[in-house]
Parts: structure tokens; sequence; C-alpha cells
């Protein structure tokens, strides 16, 4: 039976569009991504797009240049990407801390990404306060200079929690 997405609930929403973008980056078409999840094509396509306009929104700000959708990727999928989060969704809210994990020399050992890619990168960190790794810092260094996540407050956790049950009624 495909169904549309619109009808469940935020949380498997969310564990939708976490399992289409791990299908598609494993290489499958929107056609086998709606067989697999039991959801439309279209619901498909729209679940992998929803999870790239949000990075891109991370990524953008007024007076700096976007970055790249192959940099953007990069960061989601790189080597340093899980230190910051297990899930696209996650990963996405903290792409400026991923990017700063990673050194020049490192992303220009990176298929695609030049020294005029890696300049725009360091733009986009400073207009965030962040910046590259140094070549002599480890990435433990790095990790720990972070700003504290903000705290949930209890609304936003009893909530989670109700989605979390909802989710598991499914």
């Amino acid at each position: 039976m495909t169904r549309n997405i619109r009808n469940l609930g935020l949380a498997r929403q969310a564990r939708l569009r976490n399992e289409a973008v791990r299908l598609k980056d494993d290489g499958l078409d929107y056609i086998q991504i709606g067989r697999e999840l039991d959801v439309t094509t279209i619901a498909a396509r729209d679940l992998c797009m929803r999870h790239q306009r949000f990075a891109k929104r991370q990524s953008g700000l007024s007076d700096v240049r976007r970055l790249p959708h192959r940099v953007i990727q990069l960061f989601l999928n790189g080597r340093y990407a899980e230190f910051i989060g297990q899930t696209v969704s996650i990963r996405a809210r903290y792409l400026a801390d991923i990017a700063s994990l990673y050194s020049k020399s490192d992303l220009l050992c990176e298929q695609g990404i030049g020294r005029i890619t890696v300049d725009r990168i360091e733009q986009w960190l400073a207009a965030q306060d962040r910046r590259f790794r140094a070549p002599d810092e480890t990435v433990a260094e790095v990790i720990c200079r972070f700003h504290p996540r903000p705290a949930q407050s209890a609304g936003r956790r009893a909530s989670r929690t109700m989605h979390r049950r909802e989710a598991l009624s499914y």
C-alpha cells in the first residue's frame, strides 16, 4: 500500500526522511526508494529533497555566498560527520561545526575541492565565527572548543517523548 507522507506524525516523517536519504546515498533512485519505504515516488523525492533544502538554508547567509552542493554533501557524509550526529538532519543543523573539523589540507585532498572552494568555505566559516582546524590541532581539541548546545525546554522534551510514543505505535 503506497501512502502519502503528510498523514504521518513528525517522528515517523523524520525517520522516513533519514531512511530515504540513506537509500539515495546508496545509489537507489526515487522509484526504488518509494517501493522500499512504501510511499509514492513523489513522496520519496520530497523526503530526499527536504533535507537538502534544510542544509542549504543552514549554509546560506545574507552577505556570504552559499556553499556548493558538493561541499554540503561532503560535510554531511564525510569522515567527521559521525562525530557530530548520527542522522543527516542533525548533521545539517551543525554544518559549521562539521566544517571546522577539517583542515585546509584535508579538504584539498578531497576530489573536486580546489583552492577557490577552500577559500569560499573559509569565508563561510568566518561569517559564522568558525575556522578550519589548524594542522597541529587534533579533532578532539576542536570539538572541545564547540559552544554548548542549548538545553531543551521541559515542554519540548515532553512533546518529543509523545511523538516517539506515537511513532512506536505504528
